[in-house]
């Protein structure tokens, strides 16, 4: 049987510029497990290749079409789905992602087949243990699927989960680790190997992705992540975790976990692991104010290990907004987690989200903060209440749009209350063109998007004097 997987995009405000390119992991740890049931597969990333998505679906000729792609290319999934309908009328198309796992209905349209909801390497291993035989569909756990144009919805399956406490350390035990046969595969890196030289992150180039656990113990109010696999946190074996840093080659290594720096003996851990293994990477990942903290001295730890930044979700600097989050942090927090990471020469990417309901004091209070503080990079985003969560019901007739598009954390979805739009636009925008100023990397980034964006319109192959720098 053959299979083609695609990761569907949506243009955003960056995606003229993007800055940040990076592999399908979804899709090479599906291609995992499909190769290993025997069956071959053809990875399709649009970003990352210039063969139209038609010519792909001709070559390819698959039994099986699976997508994937976040809440923005809900449409474009929906169109890519209708096409390969036309193309090919016999094709078995599935429909999966973050978005579909909490969103299913979204995908119940006539020209998709299954929609996957559940936790995709259990679900897929099902389907393909069952050769995707019809008859099996009510019996397969994680999936709504048509038959005879009606829909029918399984309730999910996941795999095993881990509860820790989630106080201000999350400090539970993270030792008890799921059995293996539980686990996604490693990923099956021959697509990131073949188009490595095409993702970045900023002024670096190659950038692989590493998962180390799936979900997020905390319970930010916001975010739509702590609520995919079940809420749970399910960490990876770090033997395996060390496998796949192998597996990946790439001297800059994304770990994309929602907190890594999480629980202390695991980081630990892990560091021990990495030196044992004489594994020398250089490290982006995420972080938390409070473990900054509360964890100073290991500052020097990670930055010796190869941990050149820590991507911190800062939020905002009032305390009455911080609350609103749920975040359980206090702007003093903050600013020592700031003054911390400064100290120990290690980069800080600051993330911040600003409200339709800010004023314009609101919007000072935090360019006065980012100034003294010379933040850069950094970023913003605009609260925005997503699909599939608690509240999202009772604040949808303030939507000033149903275009899922605009999901993007960059566009108001609902009209802001004490200004116009467009202020509220111009105030992000400003807030945002600061780090400008001061911050020779953010001017690096700008300067180098632009050059491969005109390159790229003028079908002009890169200059070799504007090749991205490696780490």
């Amino acid at each position: 049987m053959k299979f083609l997987l695609v990761k569907c995009h949506q243009p955003t405000l960056f995606t003229a510029l993007q800055p940040i390119v990076t592999e399908p992991l979804e899709l090479e740890v599906l291609a995992a497990v499909i190769q290993r049931h025997g069956h071959t597969c053809r990875l399709y990333d649009s970003w990352l290749e210039e063969m139209p998505f038609s010519q792909v679906l001709e070559e390819a000729s698959p039994q099986v079409l699976l997508l994937s792609g976040y809440i923005t290319a809900l449409e474009r999934m929906k169109a890519t789905a209708a096409q390969a309908r036309k193309q090919l009328p016999q094709l078995l198309i599935l429909a999966g992602g973050v978005h579909a796992a909490l969103n299913p209905a979204d995908f119940m349209v006539t020209t998709i087949d299954l929609v996957v909801h559940g936790n995709g390497v259990v679900v897929l291993d099902q389907l393909l243990a069952m050769d995707f035989q019809r008859e099996s569909w009510p019996l397969t756990a994680g999936i709504a699927y048509q038959i005879d144009n009606q829909w029918h919805l399984n309730p999910a399956s996941l795999i095993t989960a881990h509860h820790p406490s989630t106080g201000q350390d999350s400090e539970s035990p993270c030792s008890e680790i799921p059995p293996a046969s539980t686990l996604p595969p490693l990923p099956d890196r021959h697509y990131f190997n073949t188009y490595a030289h095409r993702t970045h992150y900023m002024t670096q180039r190659p950038v692989a992705l590493i998962q180390t656990a799936l979900g997020c113990p905390y319970t930010c109010d916001f975010c739509y992540c702590r609520h995919l696999n079940d809420g749970a946190y399910t960490p990876f074996p770090l033997e395996r975790v060390m496998d796949d840093l192998l597996a990946a080659k790439s001297h800059l290594c994304w770990i994309v976990d929602d907190t890594f720096l999480l629980h202390r003996p695991r980081v630990e851990a892990f560091l021990d692991r990495l030196q044992q293994r004489q594994i020398n990477r250089q490290f982006i990942a995420y972080a938390r104010a409070d473990f900054i903290v509360n964890h100073a001295d290991l500052l020097p730890r990670l930055k010796a290990a190869g941990f050149r930044q820590l991507i911190v979700g800062l939020e905002a600097v009032d305390q009455q907004r911080l609350d609103d989050y749920e975040k359980r942090l206090s702007p003093e927090m903050n600013q020592q987690a700031v003054t911390l990471m400064k100290r120990a020469g290690m980069e800080m990417a600051c993330l911040f989200m600003v409200h339709p309901q800010d004023r314009h004091s609101d919007f000072r209070r935090l360019r006065r903060w980012i100034r003294r503080n010379r933040l850069a990079p950094y970023t913003l985003s605009i609260y925005t209440p997503m699909p599939g969560l608690p509240g999202y019901d009772a604040v949808k007739p303030l939507f000033t749009t149903s275009d899922p598009a605009k999901w993007d954390f960059l566009h108001l979805v609902q009209r802001p209350t004490h200004m116009k739009p467009w202020v509220f636009y111009l105030q992000v925008a400003y807030t945002y063109s600061l780090q400008l100023f001061w911050s020779s990397l953010v001017r690096r980034t700008l300067w180098r998007a632009v050059t491969r964006t005109c390159r790229r319109l003028l079908h002009l192959p890169p200059h070799q004097s504007l090749q991205e720098e490696t780490p």
